[in-house]
């Protein structure tokens, strides 16, 4: 196989795996920031019931982008640290999620929006909610409003930022209330997203270019 040849062989691989990491796409969005009210009442954060406010903490929320799934389906997990301990927690039953990224400022004198909120429910049937974002219609900190872009950690300390994180799990109507903490913060420090592409997207990247390679062996040893 030629060079010419091998080079469009690839760039035919790598344009289906751009179309299916954008199908299979996850997006994370972090906050950083100080807890400004909250608490947690049995102990889902591993310290036990206690008061959370002023305390420090970092959010990441990961939601699937994926365009074959319905948005009240989608998958979701939440990664929180407070004063330094961790706890990942996914909803047994995903609820619905809404992911937004918009650099309005500079299109249309808008405003540039990272905003990112889920809900589900627990194995226990407790409702599970996290909402995080940041807006400014004066400064521009958003390029575009692509997905996969990987942005920050952006400071949103600035007046001119409107920053939120928050975080809850509470008995809903058919929960036995054995999950019970919540925080808000509007003291966010910082913001930031990243996008990767879900394994399988990966997986097809790689099984593409290697059949790109047989092919090319397969010619040279006809040759």
């Amino acid at each position: 196989m030629s060079i010419k040849l091998f080079a469009a062989a690839a760039i035919v691989a790598l344009t289906v795996f751009a179309t299916q990491a954008h199908a299979g796409q996850t997006w994370t969005v972090t906050t950083t920031g100080t807890i400004d009210e909250g608490a947690d009442v049995t102990g889902v954060f591993g310290m036990g019931p206690r008061n959370l406010a002023g305390l420090s903490f970092t959010q990441s929320v990961t939601s699937s982008l994926d365009d074959g799934s319905a948005s009240y389906f989608s998958y979701f997990s939440d990664t929180v640290t407070i004063d330094g301990h961790t706890v990942t927690l996914s909803p047994y039953a995903p609820g619905y999620d809404t992911q937004a990224i918009e650099n309005g400022i500079s299109k249309h004198n808008g405003s540039d929006v990272i905003y990112s909120h889920v809900y589900g429910y627990t194995a226990a049937r407790n409702a599970f909610t996290v909402s995080q974002y940041a807006v400014n219609s004066t400064k521009s900190f958003v390029p575009s409003a692509d997905y996969a872009q990987v942005l920050g950690p952006i400071d949103v300390s600035d007046p001119s930022f409107t920053a939120y994180s928050g975080f809850s799990i509470q008995k809903d109507q058919w929960g036995d209330g054995s999950e019970y903490a919540w925080f808000q913060s509007r003291s966010v420090r910082t913001i930031s997203v990243n996008a990767v592409p879900e394994p399988e997207a990966y997986a097809m990247l790689l099984a593409g270019l290697g059949l790109v390679g047989f092919a090319a062996r397969r010619k040279r040893m006809a040759a």
